[in-house]
């Protein structure tokens, strides 16, 4: 994309969404679990002051015990560990990694337990996946906390997914997605552990984090969809591990095929 139409697609979907993109910013794509698992938990052992974590699935399995046991780990050693799980994404979650987790000193919240809502709010849940370690590097993308991410997506028992690994002023915008959270399950929403550091450059990629709601009605989510589909001019490349689009999403699609995209 030329420079002329990336900036003004960038100042469409600021004006129409009101966040500002950020500059300086390093991405590096991991994908499916080998590469993703891997550079969460490295990042995980390697924070010295803060670990924010929240996950839609966190289930069973040997993955499982090894985020369980590096967060328990890190908490041990001093480092304030916050863990987000959503009510029903994560209610496989074994109770051995739970008390271990509680006897190390992780915070584990549960962002909205069925058992406690009204039926209107049943199905509002939290399907943000974002890692921070010392408010420097974040993570966030499709994968939950399961075998089945495991692998390489070499069969049908390996799902496929992406992350990112995310450095620079974005890292704000995912922080902000889980205090966001965090600030419905929690009275504390930050400590003395918690620095504010301004965010350092760390490469050259514009991005802008446009957060999900867990409520009903018009979401930012859905203008970039439609912002993004409707400035298109040469190719739309989507990839999604659910796809059950309405009318109006399959029309601004078809909208796009006929003006030769």
């Amino acid at each position: 994309m030329c420079e002329k139409r990336s900036q003004r697609l960038r100042r469409r979907l600021e004006r129409l969404i009101g966040i500002a993109a950020t500059e300086g910013n390093s991405l590096i794509p991991l994908r499916n679990g080998d590469q993703i698992f891997g550079a969460m938990l490295k990042a995980i052992r390697e924070a010295e002051h803060t670990v924010d974590m929240m996950t839609f699935v966190y289930w069973r399995g040997d993955i499982a015990n090894d985020f369980a046991e590096a967060l328990a780990e890190r908490a041990r050693a001093g480092v304030r560990v916050r863990l987000l799980l959503d009510g029903f994404g994560s209610r496989l979650i074994e109770k051995d990694q739970l008390d271990m987790m509680d006897e190390a000193g992780v915070t584990v919240a549960w962002f909205r337990k069925p058992l406690y809502l009204s039926p209107l709010k049943q199905n509002h849940r939290c399907h943000r996946k974002v890692l921070i370690t010392d408010e420097s590097i974040a993570f966030t993308g499709g994968v939950g906390i399961a075998e089945e991410w495991c692998g390489d997506a070499r069969n049908e028992h390996e799902w496929r997914d992406t992350h990112v690994q995310v450095r620079g002023p974005a890292v704000d915008g995912l922080a902000a997605a889980f205090a966001q959270n965090w600030a419905e399950c929690q009275e504390e929403l930050f400590d003395d552990r918690d620095r504010f550091v301004a965010s350092d450059r760390h490469g050259d990629a514009v991005v802008q984090v446009v957060r999900g709601s867990s409520s009903f009605g018009w979401q930012d989510m859905q203008t970039l969809m439609r912002v993004v589909l409707e400035s298109a001019e040469e190719r739309i490349r989507l990839t999604t591990a659910y796809f059950a689009p309405d009318d109006y999403f399959t029309g601004l699609l078809c909208a796009a095929a006929r003006r030769g995209v």
